[in-house]
């Protein structure tokens, strides 16, 4: 959101300990870039209609209090459409698929369709060869095994995905038991890149505290579909290719790696 240059972001979050997470994980990265967050809003996951939220989170819900008390001062109906807030410029949005697809066109229709909408990965699902024409315009965080594939390029991902039902299903567990071997054995070894590791779940780096950074991939939908954003977004972002995720030396056997 910031290297798009939004600055005054809107949160609209699932309600419990998830949406905590996110809200004060986005609000301290955010705020510490030099953004502010405005203001957030939770949902029940469960729930088919989200118009009271979104009204109160785009202040909708003051641009009709103001119209009644108009229409009350002058005694006379008036011609009225709502006007959300102005002072926002992107949304962050925390929602898994079907739920996503329920309030990208409730926040439409209450007059925020033209705000920019930024998610996590959870709105997209890779299982699913469904298109989402719902989602069209959100931009997403994803590993980039599945963003590499969004290219029309081919990963290590593909080599066991037709054979094993787990990896087709769960990609990204498996993506990040690739890094975690990865990592360890670089660890193991003392061998680990200064400027990190291009893994398959982002671009990987230790910071001083020892703990690791991720860079993620980054995806829009479009017409339904997702397609990678990585290299219109920052042309200088560093996106790793299928010779990076190839890396690992599997010859070596692994009891020979312990210490």
């Amino acid at each position: 959101a910031f290297e798009e240059g939004h600055r005054r972001a809107v949160a609209l979050l699932p309600t419990g300990s998830r949406g905590e997470r996110l809200l004060i994980a986005f609000n301290e990265q955010f705020t510490a870039l030099g953004g502010a967050v405005l203001s957030y809003e939770n949902f029940v996951p469960e729930a088919a209609d989200h118009s009271n939220e979104i009204e109160r989170l785009m202040l909708l819900t003051d641009s009709v209090a103001r119209y009644r008390r108009a229409r009350n001062l002058l005694g006379a109906p008036l011609q009225f459409e709502p006007r959300r807030r102005e002072d926002v410029d992107v949304i962050l949005l925390g929602a898994k698929v079907a739920i996503a697809r329920l309030l990208k066109p409730q926040l439409r229709f209450h007059y925020a369709g033209d705000l920019p909408v930024i998610a996590t990965s959870s709105v997209h699902n890779p299982a699913s060869d469904e298109p989402a024409s719902d989602l069209n315009g959100i931009e997403f965080a994803e590993i980039p095994w599945l963003v590499t594939r969004m290219r029309g390029q081919t990963t290590p991902l593909d080599a066991v995905t037709d054979t094993l039902t787990s990896v087709r299903r769960h990609p990204r567990l498996f993506a990040l038991g690739h890094d975690a071997l990865t990592l360890g054995l670089a660890v193991y070894a003392r061998n680990l890149p200064l400027n990190g590791i291009s893994g398959a779940t982002g671009h990987l780096i230790l910071d001083d505290q020892g703990n690791f950074e991720r860079q993620p991939g980054w995806a829009k939908f479009e017409n339904g579909r997702p397609v990678s954003l990585d290299q219109r977004v920052n042309p200088n972002r560093d996106t790793p290719d299928t010779e990076t995720f190839d890396s690992l030396d599997t010859e070596q056997p692994i009891a020979d790696m312990r210490p």
